[in-house]
């Protein structure tokens, strides 16, 4: 490949960031929106999960075998997106380790240049999770509203972080602006502290808060205190 060839970085990302909007609305609005418009309001609410929504919307489409065939892409989906996170912790606790934020052992790299321990951990962790089903119809509800409790602050904290980054720069200095800063944030801090109230005031979903506010209180006095004994 040619110099001429290779894209300019600084047009790639943007274009990238513009585009997606567009995938986010036709993959995840307009995907649940058909949901919502087509199953009855009574069943997209039931308390226990036992099936796909998009399993049920094909369900009650009459096309043979298109329920099935949903299933097979939902496993499938759920197959690669498990891969994807066993690589994902593993590699987080591998840097927490080098870091010094997690028994060293997790920092250890096989023969081959893998976190062989942080993989395992990683993968026993999603196991014991996929086995608390055994115990409880409630299983995803619970497992499902302590993750969403940990992205919806996760969340929260990065759109502090991009108040803090736009004081640090200049607005001709950036490539790419978010539209009508800071309403755009201002908002979507309203909606995220919205939806923890909610979950707190909801019994279905009170677990998240249950077990997600003493764990991230742990992990903060943890944070804290490691940093005033270094």
């Amino acid at each position: 490949m040619t110099s001429a060839e290779v894209p300019n970085p600084d047009i790639a990302i943007p274009r990238a960031l513009r585009t997606m909007a567009l995938r986010l609305f036709l993959f995840y609005i307009l995907a649940l929106g058909i949901v919502v418009t087509v199953m009855p309001w009574s069943e997209s609410g039931a308390q226990v999960v036992t099936e796909s929504p998009f399993v049920k919307v094909f369900a009650h489409s009459g096309i043979a075998y298109a329920a099935g065939i949903m299933n097979f892409v939902v496993i499938s989906a759920a197959l690669s997106s498990m891969n994807t996170n066993i690589y994902l912790t593993g590699r987080m606790l591998f840097s927490l380790a080098r870091g010094g934020y997690a028994p060293a052992f997790l920092g250890k790299l096989s023969a081959a240049g893998t976190p062989v321990a942080a993989v395992i951990l990683s993968g026993a962790g999603m196991l014991a999770s996929a086995a608390v089903s055994m115990l409880t119809p409630r299983a995803y509800n619970e497992l499902f509203g302590v993750a969403l409790f940990g992205a919806i602050l996760v969340w929260m904290i990065i759109l502090l972080s991009h108040f803090r980054f736009r004081r640090a720069h200049k607005r001709e200095e950036l490539k790419v602006r978010t539209p009508l800063f800071p309403c755009i944030q201002i908002a979507a801090l309203i909606l995220l502290g919205a939806l923890l109230v909610t979950m707190g005031l909801d019994k279905d979903w009170q677990a998240s808060w249950i077990v997600g506010a003493p764990w991230i209180a742990l992990l903060s006095l943890a944070y804290f205190v490691r940093r005033v004994s270094s």
